[in-house]
């Protein structure tokens, strides 16, 4: 129970530095919030949070490997099932270093100015 949650965890920390970073590139409030809506509503679809992922086209699947939203979803699922969710962490990972990689890069480019 404690390597899922720790899974999980690490999930939510991907997810929240992609929004550090969108937070970051887009400095308007309303605008961040509709960005981030989208962004949640299109990862969710082709995540197969809303449509199975059998019935997604092969660009959606092409597409979905690469967003935290379905590895979030395979990783919940796998917990489900009682499987392992090693796999899923490596895509994880990508997200969360470039997300506050390049987070912690715009930040100190404005303090700069």
């Amino acid at each position: 129970c404690m390597k899922e949650s720790l899974a999980v965890l690490f999930g939510i920390a991907c997810v929240t530095a992609v929004y550090l970073l969108l937070g970051n590139i887009i400095r308007d409030k309303m605008s961040y919030m509709f960005v981030a809506g989208v962004f949640i509503f299109a990862g969710g679809y082709v995540g197969g949070y809303f449509v199975p992922t059998g019935l997604l086209g092969q660009q959606a699947k092409a597409l979905a490997e690469w967003l935290p939203t379905t590895h979030l979803h395979r990783i919940y699922s796998n917990i489900l099932a009682g499987h392992g969710a090693e796999k899923n962490l490596m895509c994880l990972s990508l997200w969360l270093v470039a997300g506050l990689g390049i987070a912690m890069l715009l930040r100190g480019r404005r303090r700069g100015r």
